[in-house]
């Protein structure tokens, strides 16, 4: 009987007193571990949208490079035929606000006037398409007949950046070859002219300020910006492009913010 009592003694449990003494500190703790794993959990989120928001920025100005760098020229307002010259011919529902209206370039508006080709210009055996006009499509002095030429139009709606692809009317049936290039509208707007949606380039712009903001310049060497008019649009070779964003993650705010400065080639032809 004594050496059961002993062994009894040997293993009794906690005392009232001693569960008090020791539950609070258990529990400050367990709430400052916690705490420290939230915290780290909530900085490798909040790291995560920085690094993201730092590639999709960048992204966006590489994507605007790269047409800048293949277009002929900036427009002041949409160009919708062989040349230059304005036209009201915007197929609807490719204008602004999915209508006919032409855009206007400037300060937040980028219209780039592109060459059509017959395949992507990564591809070696892309070529212009030409007018079935003065030689015909099978002459080998086809290349002095007109190029077709289209519009990329950068643009902000709802928060985002978008890029619109616009052709000219009879794109698709009246020229040497059909372009590679597609007539582009909103999101859900899919039709005759509207073979496929607008690409959303950039999300989360801070709308707070000027998001995309565009300034103009005669050449690269130059730098007192203009704003691009019908009169001097053919005159300005390089562009200066600012992109900001701003998101809310975990709590914190995110604003990403980079400057492109990049100049057109000026070629009409290959």
């Amino acid at each position: 009987m004594e050496h059961i009592s002993k062994f009894k003694s040997r293993n009794r449990g906690f005392t009232v007193v001693e569960v008090m003494v020791v539950a609070p500190i258990l529990m400050l703790v367990i709430g400052v571990f916690l705490g420290v794993i939230t915290e780290l959990v909530s900085q490798s989120v909040v790291s995560r949208a920085q690094s993201q928001a730092v590639y999709d920025v960048q992204d966006a100005l590489s994507r605007i490079e790269q047409d800048v760098k293949a277009s002929s020229g900036f427009l002041s307002t949409n160009s919708m035929g062989p040349s230059n010259n304005l036209s009201s011919s915007i197929l609807s529902p490719q204008g602004l606000n999915d209508d006919t209206t032409a855009f206007t370039g400037g300060s937040s508006v980028l219209i780039l006037k592109m060459v059509a080709t017959t395949t992507n210009l990564n591809d070696s055996s892309v070529r212009p398409i030409y007018s079935n006009g003065t030689f015909s499509c099978t002459d080998v002095n086809v290349i002095y007949n007109t190029t077709m030429i289209y519009n990329v139009v950068y643009f902000v709606k709802n928060g985002s950046l978008w890029r619109r692809t616009m052709m000219p009317s009879g794109y698709n049936g009246t020229w040497c070859a059909t372009p590679y290039q597609q007539p582009s509208c909103s999101v859900g707007i899919v039709n005759a002219n509207c073979v496929t949606e607008d690409s959303e380039i950039l999300k989360n712009l801070d709308t707070s300020t000027t998001p995309f903001a565009l300034n103009y310049y005669i050449n690269a060497n130059n730098f007192s910006a203009l704003a691009i008019t019908a009169g001097n649009a053919s005159t300005l070779n390089t562009v200066q492009v600012t992109l900001i964003t701003k998101t809310t993650i975990a709590g914190k705010n995110i604003n990403k913010s980079a400057t492109l400065r990049v100049s057109n080639i000026g070629y009409s032809s290959f």
